[in-house]
C-alpha cells in the first residue's frame, strides 16, 4: 500500500489501533503524517 492509500484508508477511520511486536520493520511504520490523514474527532 502507497503512503497516498494509507493515507486515503486511514482518512476514513474513527480509530486506528495498530498490534503488532515492536522490531526494526515495525519501528516508526506509522508517521505523524498518516496520523494528521485521520479525520476530525478520530483516537490514537
Amino acid at each position: 500500500m502507497t503512503l497516498t492509500e494509507t493515507e486515503e484508508v486511514v482518512g476514513k477511520a474513527d480509530f486506528l489501533v495498530l498490534t503488532l511486536p515492536l522490531s526494526p520493520s515495525t519501528t516508526h511504520l506509522i508517521g505523524v503524517d498518516v496520523l494528521e490523514a485521520m479525520k476530525p474527532g478520530r483516537t490514537w
